[in-house]
């Protein structure tokens, strides 16, 4: 199994919406995802709502804002 991290210190425009589908499809592929952001749980509830089957790949962890 191969893990791709994903790593976004932005959280407005299109950042949000860029990080979950591009985790949603690495998902679909099979990898295993590290989704480093500034609000990793909005990311877990879009995720886990649609690849409940798949969430055991996806880890999450919030980083520090960017300045």
């Amino acid at each position: 199994m191969k893990t791709i991290a994903i790593i976004d210190n932005s959280w407005d425009e299109h950042h949000p919406i860029y990080l979950k589908i591009f985790t949603q499809t690495l998902l679909d592929l099979a990898y295993q995802v590290i989704a480093l952001c500034l609000k990793p749980h909005e990311v877990c509830e879009s995720i886990i709502l649609k690849y409940s089957s798949q969430n055991h790949l996806l880890y999450t962890f919030e980083i520090p804002k960017h300045n």
